[in-house]
């Protein structure tokens, strides 16, 4: 399958990148020309330059690709200082996701799987508020499944 894949570069599109081609998948990445790709250089990837806040490059992405991983996002600490930094950390995420989603659906319904690092704490912070409200051997044990469930659930099989 061909896998078009936003945020590639980054600390886990990475490994995305690498599962996918271990997985036999085609990988199309979307990097800006200032991409730093030393964690991604041993792999076997057609790079495709652009940004995702250029909705013609990302459609370009998608164009041929079967299903989109979308990962972009720049996320540092230091990125995330002042005013001014976190609007543009919003824009990217709100206006990129928009234009991975559009371009998914003008490309036939292309499958998307978005990934935020927001949502994964949002589910962390809800487990915990969930498992403080219980008994603590209760929580210890809800604790316990809701891992074991998670691990079972992370398979790139279902792409």
């Amino acid at each position: 399958m061909k896998v078009a894949v936003t945020g590639g570069s980054g600390f886990i599109g990475c490994h995305v990148l690498d599962v996918l081609i271990a997985a036999g998948h085609s990988v199309r990445c979307l990097l800006r020309p200032t991409s730093d790709t030393s964690r991604i250089a041993h792999l076997p990837y057609e790079r495709h330059e652009g940004d995702v806040l250029d909705a013609a490059a990302v459609v370009s992405l998608v164009s041929g690709c079967e299903a989109v991983i979308h990962l972009a996002l720049s996320a540092g600490w230091d990125q995330m200082r002042t005013p001014a930094q976190l609007q543009a950390l919003l824009r990217t995420s709100e206006q990129g996701t928009r234009n991975v989603l559009e371009a998914a659906k003008a490309a036939n319904n292309v499958r998307v799987v978005f990934v935020s690092s927001t949502a994964v704490r949002a589910l962390c912070f809800l487990a915990a508020s969930f498992l403080t409200s219980c008994r603590p051997s209760t929580a210890a044990a809800h604790q316990r499944a809701f891992f074991a469930r998670t691990r079972r659930q992370r398979s790139w099989q279902a792409l």
